[in-house]
């Protein structure tokens, strides 16, 4: 009942009010170390509106703990608030009342879990995760070592892997291979969630996001495939190779028997 279409404008405004929160949380985090704030504004994300806050002076303090600190703050605040309306969500008989708590739970803990703390986004929990490996770079090294690997070992074409040596390349090639996988998945959760809820309306967002997430990328790859870059030209027989094996093991796996499945006839 929670995606409910009667639903819909209560969990948003819960949602956006508990955003602006969070944003304050990193805000006073950031000014209780001597950091300062000098901007603020909303950004609108798949067309749901998002606070922001500038702490980017948070970068210059010496303590690495204290620059978790003001990552994780907005989480804190958010945390506290659904522990609190989870009180009154347990001891309260009003609908009306007990519909905004529950909405204020679940949006304050598992979406925070879910966006907030994943160190594999670039919100909260990746800077709290860099912070913590002492390692500034994290996500851009780690799309570096994704683009070494499709240069080198799908195109065929010579390519450099990042400067990192020893447990931060490692580290970063992990994570770029794990960010990929999560975006590839959370993008296919939000296109089947947004055709799924919104009917005919989501259907026409997912079919547009789909063409921007994964048709726009396929193109560029098409591209270089047919007309190479200003540095080489890829190995064709290499991409077809690979691209036909791809097939051959996903049909595959299709054909295996499932447990559960259902045969219509």
């Amino acid at each position: 009942t929670v995606f409910a279409a009667e639903n819909w404008i209560c969990l948003l405004m819960v949602w956006v009010l508990l955003k602006v929160v969070h944003e304050l949380g990193h805000a006073v985090a950031c000014m209780r170390f001597g950091g300062r704030v000098t901007r603020c504004g909303l950004m609108f994300i798949m067309f749901s509106p998002v606070a922001w806050v500038d702490v980017t002076s948070a970068w210059n303090f010496r303590s690495r703990w204290q620059r978790i600190a003001v990552s994780g703050a907005g989480m804190y605040i958010e945390f506290l608030i659904a522990g609190l309306a989870a009180i009154c969500w347990g001891n309260t008989l009003d609908p009306v009342w007990s519909t905004i708590t529950r909405n204020v739970v679940i949006s304050a803990s598992f979406t925070t879990l879910v966006f907030n703390l994943n160190f594999l986004m670039r919100f909260d929990g990746y800077y709290m995760l860099s912070d913590a490996l002492d390692y500034q770079n994290l996500y851009q090294t780690g799309q570096q070592y994704i683009d070494y690997v499709r240069r080198r070992y799908l195109l065929g074409m010579n390519a450099s892997p990042p400067a990192d040596e020893g447990i931060q390349r490692w580290i970063a090639c992990v994570y770029g291979v794990s960010s990929l996988i999560w975006r590839i998945l959370f993008s296919l959760g939000i296109l089947i969630a947004a055709a799924h809820f919104f009917r005919g309306a989501g259907i026409i967002l997912a079919v547009f996001s789909g063409l921007v997430w994964f048709g726009l990328p396929l193109a560029r790859f098409a591209l270089t495939v047919v007309y190479g870059t200003a540095t080489g030209q890829p190995d064709r027989r290499r991409i077809s190779l690979i691209t036909a094996s791809a097939i051959a093991a996903g049909s595959l796996i299709m054909l295996l028997p499932w447990p559960g499945r259902t045969v219509a006839h």
